[in-house]
């Protein structure tokens, strides 16, 4: 019909949810790409589309240097979230003219992504859950000030990525305010300079803690009331909260629903 239009023929791409794309495609992708990889070197891959397009290159973004210009990232499901923060690992390690910085507050994490065996040993000591949160803060700080003498053509970025600092004590349990406000300037004044924040969190602990907080503000009770610590159980509060919102409800997969259309 389109040809008898003299109309052009777009094609369209269909994503399968139930199709998996291990980690090697990415870097295949990136391997065979060096040139452009070293070339963009803000640029980072988030892997294949999950919708409609005519475009074949997967899902990117770059990170300008520039103010404000960092990425909070989260995942609801810890496969997801584990993911995604070996997503973003797996861009940076890519580019020679990139350097990654690491700190993850969460001891099982730390094991799950096995951070010992690809990380780099000489900053594998701070990179543990039990490094002072503190000196991190100063050490991006020392950084960022030390560039702002230098010409941008002789630094590349560097990127930081603070794994679930939502339950680390003095920026997001237990606040401290000077801190805080060293942290806010690491986030506000280090992409101009090339310092870039990838914070990752784990929305559900994260937002039952921020609802928490703002039950304390307004003098409410707790809307969860169990360990915060517990992963499991405060995903099976989740759950059970979208049980109940969601109950009596049909669900289906993107590819049924094509079909029924």
């Amino acid at each position: 019909m389109a040809e008898e239009r003299h109309e052009k023929h777009h094609h369209a791409y269909f994503y399968d949810e139930k199709e998996f794309y291990p980690d090697s495609k990415m870097k295949q992708w990136l391997s065979d790409h060096a040139d452009i990889v070293v070339k963009e070197e803000r640029l980072v891959i988030l892997g294949e589309r999950t919708g409609f397009s005519q475009k074949t290159a997967p899902v990117n973004f770059k990170l300008k240097r520039t103010d404000g210009e960092n990425l909070l990232f989260y995942g609801f499901e810890e496969v997801d979230f584990n993911n995604l923060c070996m997503t973003m690992v797996t861009n940076v390690l890519a580019n020679p003219n990139a350097k990654l910085l690491i700190n993850c507050a969460d001891p099982d994490l730390f094991n799950v992504l096995a951070i010992e065996e690809w990380y780099d040993p000489d900053f594998l000591s701070i990179a543990r859950p039990m490094t002072d949160v503190s000196e991190w803060v100063d050490t991006l700080l020392d950084m960022i000030e030390s560039r702002k003498e230098m010409d941008p053509s002789e630094y590349g970025p560097i990127y930081f990525m603070p794994l679930r600092w939502d339950k680390q004590l003095g920026i997001c349990v237990d606040e401290n305010y000077r801190l805080v406000d060293k942290w806010k300037s690491v986030l506000t004044s280090g992409p101009a300079v090339d310092v870039h924040v990838l914070w990752g969190v784990q929305l559900y602990i994260a937002s039952c803690a921020v609802i928490n907080r703002v039950a304390d503000r307004i003098g409410a009770r707790h809307l969860y009331t169990g360990n915060l610590e517990n992963r499991y159980e405060v995903a099976e509060f989740c759950m059970a909260i979208v049980d109940e919102m969601f109950r009596g409800r049909t669900m289906c997969t993107i590819s049924e629903l094509l079909k029924s259309a």
